[in-house]
């Protein structure tokens, strides 16, 4: 079974991005009692912000890059061609949504070629793309 990298970003209180957060990797594959495979996950060097939710905030990747090859994570700003709005990257219900106005699609859902990151949530919108955090 080939596994997964899970990718993360992570936030300070105070609205500052920290570089070289790890990443999840798997430790241990198995099945469980009915067959079914799991994937059990290391958090390298990312315990003390997992441990703190009132100084650090944890933004999953979502496993979608946008039309320029950005990685997009949740809290990620985005611009939709298709539609021409802006909206916010949210996790909600297990699933990655993007809420463009008063619709909320699942990221899935949006061609990829027509996304675009134009901020995030902690900076707000910017004219340029953001340089992807180094993570991995």
């Amino acid at each position: 079974m080939e596994s997964k990298i899970i990718k993360f970003r992570a936030w300070d209180a105070k609205g500052t991005m920290i570089y070289g957060v790890e990443h999840a990797n798997p430790y241990w594959s198995g099945q469980d009692c009915s067959g079914d495979p799991i994937t059990r996950y290391e958090i390298g060097g990312f315990d003390d912000y997992l441990a703190d939710p009132n100084r650090y905030t944890i933004e999953p990747y979502t496993g979608v890059d946008d039309k320029g090859v950005i990685g997009i994570y949740e809290g990620d700003l985005i611009y939709d061609a298709v539609t021409e709005v802006e909206g916010e990257i949210t996790f909600d219900n297990g699933g990655f949504f993007v809420n463009l106005g008063n619709v909320s699609f699942p990221i899935g859902e949006l061609s990829q070629n027509e996304i675009q990151v134009v901020g995030n949530i902690h900076e707000g919108r910017t004219d340029k793309q953001r340089e992807e955090p180094n993570n991995g």
